[in-house]
């Protein structure tokens, strides 16, 4: 029939689930819920995304490799598109750069569930 995006206060009288703000879709043929559900359907739609890429010496090449200007980088690796198996298990692998430091790595993402995933933790390279 038709869709109402409600925000702020207004979504407050759907609690904590409502906090962000609230979609409500109204039909014509009403709930097929139980009716202690109160006609409420929590839909989490799946979002579309694609991780721009990330720009690095590629040390593969030999010429780049060999190179004797230094690599200064602070940010050494970013990748926005790692997905881990069943097990929720990933691995990768990026180069350093030249200077001797300890790297702060943050590892966050979204669960399949929409859960938050947040790790930090760090690296040194001598």
């Amino acid at each position: 029939d038709f869709v109402e995006v409600i925000t702020d206060g207004n979504a407050a009288v759907y609690g904590l689930q409502g906090g962000n703000g609230a979609i409500i879709i109204n039909t014509l043929s009403g709930p097929r819920q139980s009716a202690d559900t109160y006609g409420l359907k929590v839909f989490r739609p799946n979002t579309y995304h694609t991780a721009p890429r990330f720009t690095m010496p590629d040390y593969d090449d030999k010429v780049v490799k060999n190179n004797k200007i230094p690599d200064p980088r602070t940010t050494i690796y970013w990748n926005g598109d790692i997905i881990t198996n069943t097990k929720g298990k990933a691995a990768d692998s990026f180069y350093t750069a030249d200077n001797m430091a300890t790297y702060t790595v943050t590892i966050t993402g979204i669960t399949a569930n929409g859960d938050y995933i947040y790790k930090q933790f760090e690296i040194n390279r001598k």
